[in-house]
């Protein structure tokens, strides 16, 4: 787990970047906390185990984090085509889920890739925790689904803006979850 209290990278790069709605318009990021304090979860991609499992946590705890004064807002990086599918599949129906096939949002973001994060150690025990908890894995493999060896993580943005919580994961299913997120809110 790597979590810092500063951005890590150039924010203001960052806040120019663009992401994409289910029907492909691209929306700037910065919307998300022009009003509100954001809570951008960074979703490695939509086949993943962990992230389905990350995004239901989440998503289940959304009153906490709202009642916090946090708005949730879930970034993938698959294809726009694939986030009702998403969507449907964890009730998710009315979560504002966006995405970044070109992953610069999650480069910007300053978001690990590469094999050696998906294949180790750590992310085998997540796999392991996660499938003896129920979840289960979508196809990763798919064309357009994501890229495999993005991970991703938790960006908290309050207006003015001042990132209060950068959480950049490691491995497959180091995230944190809603309790560690929503002491970061303010």
């Amino acid at each position: 787990m790597a979590l810092h209290k500063e951005f890590q990278g150039n924010f203001e790069d960052f806040s120019y970047g663009v992401v994409f709605d289910p029907g492909g318009r691209a929306v700037p990021i910065s919307r998300f906390w022009d009003k509100n304090t954001a809570i951008l979860i960074f979703l490695r991609h939509f086949g993943c185990i962990a992230c389905r499992a990350h995004a239901q946590e989440i998503w289940s705890n959304r009153e906490k984090l709202e009642k916090a004064g946090g708005r949730i807002v879930f970034i993938g990086n698959g294809e726009p085509s694939y986030i009702e599918g998403f969507k449907k599949d964890f009730n998710l129906e009315v979560a504002p889920i966006f995405t970044d096939p070109t992953l610069k949002i999650f480069k910007l973001g300053g978001f690990l890739r590469g094999f050696t994060h998906l294949v180790n150690l750590k992310s085998l025990s997540n796999i392991k925790t996660l499938a003896s908890e129920g979840h289960k894995n979508g196809n990763p493999l798919a064309s357009g689904i994501g890229d495999n060896f993005q991970m991703g993580g938790v960006i908290v943005v309050n207006p003015g803006p001042r990132v209060n919580y950068h959480y950049v994961s490691e491995a497959l299913g180091d995230t944190p979850t809603s309790n560690d997120i929503t002491t970061q809110i303010l």
